[in-house]
């Protein structure tokens, strides 16, 4: 960048992150960060370039994420997919009353026969 020390002299370069811009009200901030996992509020409110690279669900918990609930009859599924450079992974979400469970998953590996 033209700004960068070491490039254009008669340039210069400056960012900062939402949090120090001064525009978001503290009480969203607040939330953000109950709501949001680390990552994902690091690179919203603290611009930072997270890499998601090589998984899925970065932040699984089998405790917090994980369900015994199965797909029934007249269920409407919820797919959520990946489809990633190499392989496609996909996971299937059914809606119990207000909370969504993860309750199955696609996962294609691509073989290429030489």
């Amino acid at each position: 960048m033209d700004g960068q020390p070491g490039h254009e002299p008669d340039c210069k370069s400056f960012s900062y992150t939402s949090l120090q811009g001064g525009n978001i009200p503290e009480s969203e901030i607040i939330v953000a960060k109950r709501k949001m996992d680390p990552k994902t509020f690091s690179q919203e409110y603290e611009a930072s370039f997270e890499s998601y690279q090589g998984v899925i669900f970065y932040c699984f918990n089998r405790t917090l994420s994980a369900s015994n609930e199965t797909v029934q009859p007249n269920d409407v599924l919820h797919i959520g997919m990946d489809f990633n450079v190499t392989k496609m992974a996909a996971v299937v979400y059914v809606r119990r009353g207000d909370q969504m469970h993860a309750v199955d998953e696609f996962v294609t590996y691509l073989i290429r026969q030489q």
